[in-house]
């Protein structure tokens, strides 16, 4: 059998080569996640997602997670249980039982 020109050794060789291009480029286009590094950080980020408006107040949530993170979490189901994501919410349960 012919291969045009090539033999079985040399097409080997081309595959391998495409299949570490296409490895490299997937690594280059893979991005880097950044996981939270402490508990309180990633309590902080679920609040951020759940609060409407979460984005607008982020450095306070953070705070009140950093400070005491029991009462973030409980603040937090409070406002899931009574269904009122907002910012204003937590922070005054926040506050009011700290």
């Amino acid at each position: 059998m012919r291969w045009q020109g090539l033999n079985l050794i040399t097409i080997i060789s081309l595959n391998y080569q495409v299949d570490m291009e296409s490895i490299a480029l997937i690594l280059k286009q893979k991005k880097e996640i950044k996981l939270p590094k402490y508990q309180w950080q990633e309590l902080a980020f679920n609040i951020i997602k759940f609060l409407y408006d979460g984005e607008k107040k982020k450095s306070s949530i953070f705070l009140c997670c950093k400070k005491n993170e029991k009462l973030a979490r409980y603040a937090f189901n409070e406002c899931k249980e009574l269904n009122k994501p907002y910012t204003n919410y937590f922070l005054k349960i926040f506050n009011n039982c700290g």
